[in-house]
């Protein structure tokens, strides 16, 4: 299967579906990407210190990869396989 992936600091084609991730390892559960989500409800919510996703909600943008300054949050393509890429 081939997964095109997003990593960059830049948006992918919004005309193509994304699925968001955050890597849990490195999220400092800052908010950053809460605060700059356009979706209405947003991708991400915050709670006790988690950062939980809504995937169905991601528009593609890409202002929560802009926002996260220890690059925890990135968009992929979505495909049928829809696994995190890291474990």
């Amino acid at each position: 299967m081939n997964r095109q992936t997003s990593r960059s600091k830049t948006s992918p084609n919004r005309s193509t579906p994304t699925r968001p991730y955050v890597n849990e390892r490195r999220c400092l559960a800052c908010g950053a990407c809460l605060a700059v989500c356009p979706a209405n409800p947003c991708v991400f919510e915050l709670e006790e210190a988690a950062l939980t996703v809504h995937p169905e909600a991601c528009t593609g943008c890409g202002r929560c990869m802009q926002a996260c300054r220890v690059d925890a949050v990135f968009v992929e393509m979505a495909d049928e396989n829809d696994e995190p890429p890291f474990a």
